[in-house]
């Protein structure tokens, strides 16, 4: 990948922390924007590989500049503190999945617009692969954006997107990551709505599951990482309930989705005869999911990556 910015500046654009378990057959497209990253912004980069048993971290130790650090438990909250710690006081920080997809101009762009003395939060603007994956899939994608208060939901919140960043006072409002399965909906729940930012001009492509299987795999750990965080909440920081988590998009009845097929899908001018058939789609992973999730959190199965 090209490096598309100027070469001038010499002051750190800030930090980066990637979490990685398992990832050396997916991580690949970062590391070349993460060696831009340092190159080109200066930034400081920390590659946590914990728990792995493949050659992630040997992979990731090839690009110059990057630090790796491995720990024996495959944790990714764990991952995160450690590079917390690792990164100091160096700010702005952003924290990246290491199979995300992105540009170094976008990073660039997520930095400067972290450039502020209030708590901000932020995120890139971002699209879900829809290629190489079977139709059910690609018929939940489409089915995602059916709802008007999921769009909203996704406006507001920043989990999901595989790339969030703090600036030096946001990062101060909690101290380390909580053992929680869904790092970036707590982190998201330690904001106001005015406090984050979607960074429109910054992008990431976020890896679709390939299947049926991966996908009800991805929705369960969805819904096990939200019902653990409320109860969480409950507990820690009731004072951070006001968003609550049973009440997102993430758990739309079916209700909403049949008002809005009765309608004629009047708010989307792209209404075509299969909407119907995406929501039955949609609706059924989510039911399975929720009812899976419930199940593992009765017995607290949460684990940390799978």
């Amino acid at each position: 990948m090209e490096d598309s910015l100027p070469r001038e500046e010499t002051t750190s654009a800030g930090s980066i922390v990637v979490p990685a378990y398992n990832e050396a057959h997916r991580i690949g497209p970062l590391l070349e924007v993460l060696r831009s990253s340092v190159s080109v912004l200066h930034a400081r980069v920390i590659i946590v590989c914990n728990g792995c048993d493949d050659a992630t971290a040997d992979i990731a130790r090839r690009v110059g500049g990057v630090e790796v650090a491995e720990l024996a438990t495959a944790s990714k909250t764990g991952a995160l503190n450690e590079g917390d710690r690792l990164a100091g006081d160096l700010f702005p920080r952003l924290y990246v999945d290491a199979d995300a997809i992105t540009d170094v101009d976008s990073i660039a762009r997520l930095f400067a617009s972290l450039e502020s003395e209030s708590p901000i939060a932020v995120r890139p603007s971002s699209r879900p692969v829809t290629t190489a994956v079977s139709w059910p899939v690609r018929s939940y994608l489409r089915a995602r954006l059916l709802i008007p208060s999921s769009r909203q939901w996704a406006l507001d919140h920043l989990e999901g997107h595989a790339i969030y960043g703090l600036n030096r006072s946001a990062r101060e409002r909690f101290g380390r990551f909580p053992d929680l399965l869904a790092d970036d909906a707590f982190v998201d729940r330690m904001f106001d709505v005015d406090e984050k930012i979607i960074v429109t001009d910054a992008s990431v492509v976020i890896p679709s599951p390939p299947n049926s299987l991966a996908l009800l795999r991805v929705l369960t750990r969805v819904y096990k990482g939200n019902l653990q965080l409320e109860n969480w909440l409950e507990v820690e920081h009731p004072d951070r309930l006001f968003v609550a988590t049973a009440r997102r998009p993430l758990f739309a009845t079916s209700r909403e989705y049949w008002r809005y097929l009765a309608n004629g899908g009047s708010t989307l001018a792209n209404f075509r005869p299969t909407t119907i058939f995406d929501a039955v789609v949609l609706l059924s992973f989510r039911a399975v999911a929720r009812i899976r999730a419930t199940r593992a959190l009765r017995r607290s199965s949460f684990v940390q990556w799978r």
